[in-house]
């Protein structure tokens, strides 16, 4: 199975195909479209010209001109409209958002198990949205980028579904996110309106039209002109509205051959993740069962059919246009030997019916407990395993495991139930959170930092963060990261000066003592990328061409590793080795320069995905080298990943 930058260069090379589907659907409605007009001008008396001399014509040139531009127009129009990613398409569907202090039962399991997944993935929590009036049983995702998306349930989905259900669904659907799929689907939604537009054109001629009657009794030439144009139009539309069935075949030919196979990768994956292969098959299964099925009432079903969990619509024909295998074949592909029965629907039903006993304190993470473990070691977070190597690492980017999960809930039983929910309430209490994180990462300032502190913030809220740090200064370091992202859909919700001030603010706390190290500067990059991203850069094809601060980069890597000199510069030369660098600086590991490592940050985002692995396996290979891996390592290679929406889950160490 390829690994997450293999899909991330696939889904670009599988982009130039979808073009050339796209160009040739345009092609064929661009002909049909002449033959229409040629078809409809003759049969109304407005022009008399040989089919064979049509293609010279200037109306053929002005009607060839005309269809592209309103393809082109369609196209770009609904592209704008995305814009902003998954945001734009849960607005689309009319989905409501889902806040973290919502008191209904079923929504707060829901925000458990997506934040549970979250968490062990090494990805933010997405935005969650609920199609309220859909009792139909699907899911999606959507979003231009893994650190940007939006899940989006139907009711059904949380009505009939248990909790293993729940999770097998959910887990489908952030392998989705992990394989690249989900900006190639929101692009796909506006590349095929334009093609699926000169059929929605034809049908509002035939409305506009379809009413008027042409007076065939009247000898006016003016009339008769008047009435040949208007019969003209209305053999137009209706033809333009038939050939609105290329768009629609070739629109739901290139999503079949997108999503089918996808849909059985996204399967495995859930099983892989979930180390449960009967939550995701008798979430199957209940579709299938199910009345609704996973069908959609929404009026733009047929436009993210391909994003689905399951069909949102009903093909007459499905076969070779359906975007999703028959349930039948995903269920024998999870499990062969599965029997479909009458028993079967039945378990499935009566599993969902005992949903609310199925979890534990649905108030706060699965399994958490109210009163947890004041520490979480850096070596459970990081995952003991039997094997491991760069190349397992490499393997775990974008493919989370059981195992993960099984951290992500260590990690958050070590952490306070009142701190993980008061945290989130408001602005105010995300604020204080980022103060304690920086705190956490360089606790030696907490004493000089409390006068700063005093002077910014009220009496209640130092008291407030007081607590706070004093509390989390007990846990160990694995849950700085987990608390940044828990934190994030609340930090995004601030306006521009917000952050500004925020970010401000950062910057006094980790200059405090005229130093500035590794942990603490990690929460501000993440910080920058998170709330204020960089605007998109041309690609870059060559590590050669950023040599300097991949220097500086990896220089802050042997920094992080806390060893001898002579360590260092081993590491230091073997990793330049590993790049086939020439001659590298040796001053670059006198100290860590933050400015220099930011710089190498962005620059790294805009290499190709084959060169971000390639950057990435040689930091892990170092890591890596002494079997040890400092909280320090972790931190900054899931920083790094962060800066190339590339989902890291915890380190494995033997």
């Amino acid at each position: 199975m390829a690994d997450f930058f293999e899909q991330q260069h696939h889904a670009k090379t599988q982009t130039r195909t979808l073009v050339i589907y796209f160009l040739l659907a345009v092609v064929l409605i661009v002909v049909a479209v002449n033959i229409a007009v040629w078809f409809a001008g003759i049969y109304g008396g407005l022009f008399q010209l040989p089919l064979s001399e049509w293609p010279f014509s200037q109306y053929s040139w002005i009607t060839t001109a005309i269809v592209l531009v309103v393809i082109l127009l369609a196209s770009t129009i609904q592209t704008a409209r995305l814009g902003s990613g998954g945001y734009a398409v849960a607005k689309m569907v009319g989905a409501r958002h889902i806040k973290h202090q919502t008191q209904n039962t079923k929504e707060k399991i829901l925000l458990n198990v997506a934040e549970e997944m979250s968490i062990a993935s090494g990805m933010p929590m997405p935005s969650v949205y609920i199609m309220d009036d859909e009792m139909g049983i699907n899911a999606f995702v959507a979003g231009l980028k893994p650190s940007v998306t939006v899940l989006v349930v139907t009711k059904g989905c949380l009505e009939k579904l248990s909790r293993d259900e729940l999770q097998g669904v959910i887990g489908h659907e952030f392998s989705h996110i992990f394989n690249a799929d989900m900006k190639m689907n929101v692009h796909l939604i506006g590349m095929l309106a334009g093609i699926l537009f000169i059929g929605q054109m034809g049908y509002f001629f035939m409305r506009l039209l379809g009413r008027s009657r042409i007076s065939s009794g009247r000898s006016s030439s003016s009339k008769n002109s008047g009435g040949n144009i208007l019969l003209f139009l209305l053999i137009l539309g209706a033809t333009l509205f038939a050939i609105g069935y290329i768009g629609l075949f070739f629109g739901r030919l290139i999503k079949a051959g997108i999503s089918r196979q996808r849909e059985y990768l996204a399967d495995a994956s859930s099983v892989q993740f979930t180390r449960n292969v009967d939550g995701i098959t008798n979430a199957l299964v209940s579709i299938q069962s199910d009345s609704n099925h996973g069908l959609l009432n929404n009026s733009h079903a047929e436009d993210m059919s391909h994003m689905c969990f399951e069909m949102p619509i009903s093909l007459a024909f499905g076969g070779m246009l359906a975007t999703h295998p028959p349930i039948e074949k995903r269920v024998h592909a999870l499990k062969p030997n599965y029997v479909f029965s009458a028993h079967s629907k039945s378990t499935s039903q009566t599993s969902t019916s005992h949903v609310e006993s199925n979890f534990s304190q649905v108030s706060s993470f699965a399994g958490s407990q109210q009163n947890p473990s004041n520490e979480v070691s850096s070596i459970d977070h990081l995952n003991r395993s039997e094997t491991t190597n760069s190349d397992a690492v490499m393997a775990s980017i974008g493919r989370p495991k059981a195992e993960n999960i099984d951290a992500a809930q260590k990690i958050r039983q070590a952490i306070p139930d009142d701190i993980w929910d008061a945290s989130i309430e408001n602005k105010k209490n995300a604020t204080l959170m980022v103060y304690a994180l920086l705190v956490h990462a360089e606790p030696e300032d907490w004493q000089q930092l409390h006068d700063h502190f005093s002077a910014l913030l009220s009496k209640t809220d130092v008291q407030c963060l007081t607590k706070w740090i004093e509390t989390l200064l007990k846990i160990k370091e694995g849950i700085r990261l987990p608390l940044f992202n828990h934190i994030l859909p609340v930090l995004k919700t601030f306006s521009k000066s917000e952050i500004d001030e925020l970010l401000k603010q950062v910057l006094i706390i980790v200059k405090n003592n005229n130093k500035i190290n590794l942990p603490e500067y990690l929460i501000y990059a993440l910080l920058k990328l998170r709330l204020s991203p960089p605007k998109k850069r041309a690609q870059i094809n060559s590590i050669f061409k950023i040599q300097t601060e991949l220097e500086y980069l990896f220089s802050a890597f042997i920094y992080a590793a806390h060893v001898d000199e002579q360590q260092r510069k081993k590491q230091y030369q073997q990793m330049m080795q590993q790049l086939a660098i020439k001659n590298p600086s040796s001053t670059r590991m006198d100290k860590f320069d933050p400015v220099m490592v930011h710089s190498a940050l962005l620059q790294i985002a805009r290499l190709t995905p084959l060169l971000q692995k390639t950057i990435i396996q040689t930091m892990t290979d170092s890591v890596l080298w002494d079997e040890k891996v400092t909280i320090e390592e972790y931190e900054l290679v899931r920083t790094v990943c962060d800066y190339l929406d590339a989902p890291m889950p915890a380190l494995s160490i033997s």
